[in-house]
């Protein structure tokens, strides 16, 4: 598993999820309880 890899999925997920910065996606993980606040 590169970080390109892992870059290219994380991008996607973000694509899916109508999200554009890092910031918006740790508010999408502590909203969905995947992290903790």
């Amino acid at each position: 598993l590169t970080t390109r890899t892992v870059a290219f999925h994380k991008y996607r997920i973000m694509e899916v999820l109508n999200i554009r910065t890092n910031a918006e996606l740790v508010q999408y993980a502590i909203r969905t309880h995947l992290i903790a606040a």
